[in-house]
C-alpha cells in the first residue's frame, strides 16, 4: 500500500522514521510533505527534509503546499493512503477524493471536544481531568470524521502544556503504530462515528486568555501558568506598571 505523509513537529518527525525504518510490511512511503526551513519553528529541525532527499522519496515543502499544489503532489506520488500528522494547513475533499476517502488525521486532542488547534492548553484551562489522542477518518470538515483509534491519559493537578503535550505525543506515536500494523495485515481501520456536540478552537482562541488581571485569584494563577508553560511560546502574564511580566511555571 503507497503512503504518502503530511507531517511536522518531533510527532511527525518520528512517525515518518517509524515508515521509513519499517522494512517487510506492505506499507511503501511514496512521498512526505513537511517543513524545509527550520526558521519560525519551535522545534528548529528538518528531519524529513532532510531524509526525503537522502533516500530519494518525493517531497514537497508545507510552505509551498497550497491547495492546487497539493493535490499536484498526491496525484504525482499515486498513493493508495494519506496520513496527516500535525500538517499546518488544510487538506481539500478533492485531496482526499484522490485516495479514495482513505486518508487519516492525528489529532493531539480529544473529539468532538476539541477540534481546530490549542486543545492542551484549553483541556488544562476547563481544568479537565482526562484528556485523549485521536486519529481519525477524514472528511471535508476539520475534525469531524469517524474515530479509527483513540487513547486517554489522567491530567495531573500540576500538569503544564508542555508535559501534556509530551504525553499525548507519545500517544499519537502509538496510535500510529497501531494504525501502520493494522494496514501491514490488511486491517482497515474503523469508523467510530464521533458523538454530537463539542466545540472548535480557531488559531486565536488563546490570544485574549493569558493575561491575568488583578486583584489576583490564587487559583486562576496556578491555572493559567501551567496552561501557558510550552516554552519558547509566550506565557501567561500580568501587566504592572504598563510593564508586561512573563509568568514562568
Amino acid at each position: 500500500m503507497r503512503v504518502v505523509l503530511f507531517a511536522q513537529k518531533p510527532i511527525g518527525e518520528k512517525c515518518f522514521n517509524f515508515l521509513l525504518e519499517s522494512t517487510g510490511g506492505k506499507i511503501k512511503l511514496v512521498g512526505a510533505c513537511s517543513n524545509k526551513n527550520p526558521q519560525n519553528t519551535w522545534w528548529k529541525t528538518v528531519t524529513i527534509a532532510n531524509q526525503s532527499t537522502k533516500h530519494s522519496i518525493p517531497f514537497l515543502a508545507n510552505e509551498e503546499a497550497d491547495e492546487s499544489q497539493t493535490k499536484d503532489f498526491i496525484y504525482k506520488c499515486k498513493p493508495d493512503l494519506l496520513i496527516s500528522i500535525q500538517h499546518p494547513k488544510l487538506i481539500s475533499e478533492e485531496s482526499i477524493e484522490l485516495v479514495k476517502g482513505r486518508a487519516f488525521n492525528l489529532h493531539l486532542a480529544p473529539l468532538p471536544d476539541y477540534k481546530g488547534y490549542y486543545g492542551i492548553n484549553h483541556a488544562i484551562l476547563n481544568q479537565d481531568k482526562q484528556y485523549k489522542t485521536t486519529i481519525h477518518w477524514m472528511v471535508k470538515n476539520i475534525d469531524e470524521g469517524d474515530i479509527a483509534y483513540e487513547s486517554s491519559i489522567p491530567i495531573l493537578p500540576k500538569e503544564t502544556a508542555l508535559s501534556l503535550y509530551n504525553k499525548a505525543a507519545d500517544l499519537g506515536f502509538n496510535l500510529f503504530v497501531s494504525l501502520i500494523n493494522d494496514l501491514n495485515s490488511g486491517t482497515m481501520p474503523p469508523k467510530n462515528p464521533q458523538n454530537k456536540g463539542g466545540l472548535f478552537y480557531g488559531r486565536n482562541s488563546l490570544s485574549k486568555l493569558k493575561k491575568i488581571d488583578f486583584p489576583i485569584d490564587p487559583k486562576d494563577l496556578d491555572i493559567k501558568t501551567r496552561a501557558f508553560h510550552f516554552p519558547p511560546f509566550e506565557p501567561a502574564y500580568i501587566i504592572l506598571d504598563e510593564i508586561k511580566i512573563g509568568l514562568v511555571y
